[in-house]
């Protein structure tokens, strides 16, 4: 681990969730409610509560490792995976080995409790970070898509040119329900 005297690593614990609401605020612009941070975050069913890791500068959070414990089952081998997600890093704390060390820290407490690797859907500043951490991608994925068995609403509204109407409409209908 990158040693970075001056600043805090540690375990999330439903305290700092105050913390990751105002990191998400403050890089994202995006207001999330305790509940729904509390919902995403505390994994106990897993029996693993909270593999998330977050940074403080004395007592100012800074930064966050979002990860998600996840069972799979392969024949009768039930086992557990993460999927890292939510990296956050206050701009001005950005390029000093955060995202680095939060990473290492999550990963510590994901051996603890026997998760067998973790896997991620990259965005631009996270590939490049994870490929510091030794993470393995072979490919740049551009975009995926998911069948499912309803009208393609999204395909005919991007043909038509009404994405401005359109993902406004889906942005209300998913905060709605996620809050």
């Amino acid at each position: 681990m990158k040693n970075t005297p001056k600043y805090t690593y540690k375990r999330l614990e439903e305290n700092d969730l105050v913390h990751v609401q105002y990191l998400f605020l403050k890089v994202f612009k995006n207001k999330l409610s305790l509940t729904y941070l509390k919902n995403k975050y505390d994994t106990s069913i897993f029996g693993m509560k909270y593999i998330c890791t977050i940074a403080f500068d004395d007592k100012k959070p800074i930064a966050f490792y979002g990860a998600i414990p996840q069972g799979f089952r392969i024949n009768n081998h039930s086992f557990f995976v993460a999927q890292g997600c939510d990296s956050i890093t206050l701009p001005q704390y950005q390029k000093q080995g955060l995202h680095y060390n939060l990473a290492l820290k999550a990963y510590e407490i994901m051996k603890e409790k026997k998760v067998k690797f973790v896997y991620s859907f990259l965005n631009e500043n996270s590939y490049y970070s994870t490929k510091k951490l030794g993470w393995k991608a072979p490919i740049k994925m551009k975009r995926f898509h998911l069948n499912i068995p309803t009208l393609p609403i999204s395909r005919i509204t991007n043909k038509l040119g009404l994405q401005k109407l359109y993902i406004p409409l889906v942005d209300f209908f998913f905060e709605s329900i996620c809050r």
